[in-house]
């Protein structure tokens, strides 16, 4: 983020969550503004609440982008970032190591037709 434009405002999207769009009222009814009608400011702002969103995922590793990619807001994104890699930490070094590999090859398969079962035999001997 920080070689990025309005990189400031990148990371403010990160620690303190997107811009709130603001509502009017038309012939009676409350509606958010649409994107066209926000100010300058406002328009730059949620550009960069996307832009932090897109870079938290694209620097994600298969495994955790799967897990997290139907976020679309920046600060709730990190924080379950923050938190699948502190349990994921936590919970693998709990383990034997040869259970903490075994856990790594398999959070890594992503077809499990394609697993190898004597593998999968093995470690569990």
């Amino acid at each position: 983020m920080q070689n990025r434009g309005h990189r400031r405002m990148i990371l403010d999207s990160v620690e303190n969550g997107p811009l709130i769009w603001l509502t009017i009222e038309e012939n009676g009814v409350t509606r958010t503004k649409k994107y066209a009608e926000l100010s300058a400011a406002e328009k730059i702002q949620a550009d960069c609440d996307m832009k932090a969103t897109n870079i938290i995922l694209q620097g994600l590793p298969a495994d955790i982008y799967s897990l997290v990619n139907h976020h679309r807001v920046a600060k709730y994104l990190w924080e379950r970032v923050q938190l699948l890699m502190q349990v994921n930490t936590k919970f693998l070094n709990s383990l034997p190591p040869e259970w903490s590999k075994f856990m790594t090859d398999v959070k890594l398969v992503k077809d499990l037709h394609t697993t190898n079962f004597d593998q999968l035999h093995a470690y569990l001997e």
